[in-house]
C-alpha cells in the first residue's frame, strides 16, 4: 500500500528534513536564484528564454544546496535528477499546474506540461495492489519498474503567479494518457514565496526532457 498523503504546510520543515531542506532553503536558495536568472535575460533573447533560465536557476540552486550534503547529479538520460543514493531519493524540478501548493489540490494536481517516458526511469513506484479502488487502466508505471527501481521519485513543483510562487515537493505515481504526472501519494506543501514587481512572459520554453515548461514572473535586477 502507498503511504498516507501528507500535505500540512505547518510541518513542512519537519517533512523536508529527510531531503536536507527547509522552507527557507527552498525560498532563498532555489526560488530567488531562479527568478533572478530569469530577470537577467536580455529583452533581445528569443521567446521563452526567461523561463528556461528560471528553470536552470532552480536546478542549480537546488544542487548548490544538496551536493555538499551528499547528493549527486544524475542526468545520464538528460532528465536532471538530484539523487541521494544511500537514501534512495531522487528529486526533479518541474513546473506544476495551478493546484500546486494548494492543500485541497491533490485530485487535480499535475505537472504543468506532459513528461516523456523517461520521467519514471529508475523510480521505485507503489505496487498496483495499493490502488484496488482506482481505475488504473490509463496508468503508466514507468519503463524500469519491472526491473526494480533505484530511488523514490519526488518532484519539486513550482508554480509562479503575478504575486507569489507556489511550491511543493511531492511524489507522483503515474503518467496519465496525456503524459501529465499525477497520482500523488505524498505532498509536502510549503508556504508560498511572495514576490514584488514581476514581469510576465507569456511564452513557453522547454524543460529537461524536451517537453514544454511555462515562463515565469521574473525579478528585474
Amino acid at each position: 500500500m502507498t503511504e498516507p498523503l501528507r500535505v500540512t504546510p505547518a510541518n513542512a520543515d519537519d517533512r523536508l528534513a529527510p531531503f536536507d531542506l527547509t522552507v527557507a532553503d527552498v525560498h532563498q536558495r532555489v526560488i530567488v536564484p531562479g527568478l533572478q536568472a530569469a530577470g537577467g535575460v536580455s529583452p533581445l533573447a528569443p521567446p521563452g528564454a526567461s523561463g528556461r533560465h528560471a528553470h536552470d536557476g532552480y536546478v542549480v540552486g537546488l544542487r548548490g544546496l544538496l551536493l555538499p550534503r551528499g547528493w549527486v547529479a544524475a542526468q545520464g538520460d538528460n532528465v536532471a535528477r538530484t539523487v541521494h543514493r544511500e537514501r534512495q531519493i531522487a528529486i526533479v524540478v518541474a513546473g506544476g499546474n495551478e493546484y500546486t501548493g494548494r492543500v485541497d489540490g491533490a485530485n487535480y494536481l499535475t505537472t504543468a506540461w506532459p513528461k516523456g517516458s523517461r520521467a519514471f526511469a529508475g523510480a521505485i513506484l507503489p505496487s498496483q495492489d495499493g490502488f484496488d479502488s482506482l481505475d488504473i487502466s490509463d496508468f503508466d508505471w514507468g519503463t524500469d519498474q519491472a526491473d526494480g527501481g533505484e530511488w523514490e521519485l519526488w518532484y519539486l513543483l513550482i508554480h509562479p503567479t503575478s504575486d507569489e510562487v507556489r511550491v511543493e515537493l511531492s511524489a507522483p505515481t503515474r503518467r496519465d494518457r496525456g503524459g501529465f504526472l499525477r497520482g500523488w501519494t505524498q505532498r509536502i506543501v510549503m508556504p508560498s514565496y511572495v514576490i514584488g514587481q514581476v514581469n510576465l512572459d507569456e511564452t513557453t520554453d522547454r524543460d529537461d526532457d524536451g517537453r514544454g515548461e511555462p515562463d515565469v514572473p521574473v525579478l528585474r535586477r
